[in-house]
């Protein structure tokens, strides 16, 4: 099944000092809200397949040290290096599709990519790529519309968490989303 994610509307106070922030949707390890500290690892095939689906400018936007996309990453110049130990948060993005399957409480079981397969587009696949959105800060907790990033279109990939190193509380290979 595939669910259509309504975009932000506001952030309240998680919105922090930043001015411009990505539509963020937390994907959960079980059938509830706590998000708790969830990422995969990135190996260097992962990063280039990523890297081949957005334009430069998005791909450097979307990776570094800390606070981007993929973090971890300390040299950009050399995506192999030994120095980063690239990691990507398990989200979603507000505003596109996710597929998922097994729906129980309100939970759905996200599907997502586990191989790389170059034929596997955003255009072609959008509920497998989110284009990130961003939503500008206004006065009150309210938000701009949905717009691209400051460095134009960008597009993170849904995975599958079992088919990558990921952390302890992701043990059990799956995420879910909230479908309402």
């Amino acid at each position: 099944m595939i669910f259509d994610i309504p975009h932000v509307t506001n952030f309240g106070s998680s919105f922090g000092n930043l001015k411009v922030q990505w539509e963020v949707v937390h994907l959960t390890p079980a059938r509830n809200d706590k998000a708790g500290s969830l990422f995969v690892y990135l190996d260097i095939d992962w990063l280039e397949y990523i890297r081949y689906m957005n334009t430069a400018e998005a791909w450097q936007w979307m990776i570094g040290d800390s606070g981007t996309i993929i973090w971890g990453i300390k040299d950009k110049k050399n995506l192999g290096s030994k120095k980063n130990k690239a990691r990507m948060p398990v989200i979603a993005i507000g505003g596109n599709q996710i597929a998922y399957d097994d729906l129980q409480n309100g939970y759905g079981q996200v599907q997502g990519m586990s191989e790389i397969n170059y034929l596997c587009k955003p255009a072609g696949q959008p509920w497998f790529w989110h284009r990130i959105y961003c939503v500008t800060k206004l006065k009150h907790g309210q938000v701009s519309a949905p717009h691209d990033t400051p460095h134009g279109p960008a597009y993170m990939p849904i995975l599958d968490v079992n088919a990558f190193k990921r952390t302890k509380s992701l043990a059990a290979g799956v995420t879910y989303i909230k479908v309402t």
